[in-house]
């Protein structure tokens, strides 16, 4: 039998969270009686627990739950396999498999706590070295895991991100009327924000009817060099926080543009999303980012923001061009489904 760590079932739903939900509902419909989801009794997402029958195990909850109760629930119950789809997995627990997404903690070690840090420094060789097993959910990252870690290549897999199928065009009139890029965005260091607001400011005057939606959460006071306030006073800024998906989606479906620098992604699940609604993506040529769109997007360099203010320009005076990556993107997300991820995933375990 394969058991799952669902210790994500407890914690609100990020890329990676989202990544452990889909994978557990493949694997629910394809294996059967032959999988057991376990979690703490701190269920967040009570929707997904019950669709996949998770068995609350342990007293504990968080590190304290993994790194004992899960262990011991284990050892008890006839030593089968362990998967961990994200987080982390008991390092004294040998006979597992774990997904790790990225090593963010060791490329912007700044934007964590120097609790996590120091947390993540321990875990993360540890669980590593005592793993059959590790995926990851591109080449890049499977890659610079093995590389930076010794881990053989010979021991890890990829298996991809995808998108669900709420991620499709829906057309909005409200925003259909509007010509605007959008952003999903954050403070954090590895997103690159900066470089969304000021290549729109440089290019507001050659297009002038273009405006720029921001979803996420901001902070201003995380930011050395980029005054937010000034930002949110200009009229054709939006800043409209933290969504759900079915705002996301409209929003996605009906933009001129997805604006997505950033310095290091795992994967770069937005832009699979934003194609799959029929959005364009100008996106950065660095870390996982050209593996996952190869021809279908537009590229800047990063650390150059004169890159984005020169694409988002192309774009704008080209509609052809647009089209084309439009098509390009529906075309390249069929290389990614949750139930092509779960077969390459149980194609690697052994249970």
């Amino acid at each position: 039998m394969l058991i799952v760590n669902s210790r994500f079932l407890t914690q609100q739903i990020t890329g990676v969270q989202r990544f452990a939900i889909e994978i557990s509902k493949q694997l629910k419909e394809k294996l059967g009686d032959e999988v057991l989801f376990v979690c703490p009794r701190n269920i967040v997402n009570k929707e997904a627990a019950e669709a996949l029958q998770a068995v609350v195990v342990g007293k504990h909850t968080g590190y304290l739950w993994e790194q004992w109760d899960l262990m011991q629930y284990m050892k008890a119950n006839g030593g089968h396999h362990l998967l961990s789809l994200c987080g982390f997995a008991p390092v004294f627990y040998k006979n597992k498999s774990w997904v790790l997404h990225d090593i963010q903690s060791v490329r912007f070690p700044q934007m964590f706590t120097w609790k996590i840090r120091l947390v993540y420094s321990i875990l993360m060789p540890a669980v590593l070295k005592t793993s059959k097993h590790v995926f990851s959910v591109s080449n890049f990252s499977m890659k610079e895991i093995s590389e930076h870690y010794g881990i053989p290549l010979e021991k890890m897999s990829v298996v991809h991100n995808a998108t669900s199928g709420i991620f499709h065009k829906v057309d909005n009139a409200n925003l259909a009327s509007r010509k605007y890029l959008f952003a999903v965005s954050s403070v954090k260091a590895n997103k690159n924000f900066p470089v969304v607001l000021k290549a729109f400011e440089n290019v507001s005057s050659q297009c002038p009817d273009l405006h720029l939606y921001i979803a996420g959460n901001m902070n201003s006071k995380l930011f050395a060099d980029v005054d937010i306030s000034r930002y949110q006073q200009n009229e054709r800024i939006h800043f409209v926080g933290h969504i759900d998906d079915q705002r996301l989606v409209e929003l996605y479906s009906n933009a001129f543009a997805l604006l997505f620098p950033s310095f290091y992604e795992g994967f770069g699940l937005p832009i699979v999303e934003a194609q799959a609604c029929g959005c364009p993506v100008i996106c950065s040529d660095a870390s996982s980012l050209p593996e996952v769109a190869r021809d279908s997007a537009l590229y800047g360099n990063p650390h150059n923001v004169k890159d984005f203010e020169q694409a988002i320009v192309k774009l704008y005076n080209d509609d052809s061009l647009r089209n084309q990556l439009i098509a390009k993107g529906y075309e390249n997300i069929k290389r990614f489904n949750w139930s092509l991820s779960a077969d390459n995933l149980i194609k690697e375990l052994k249970f």
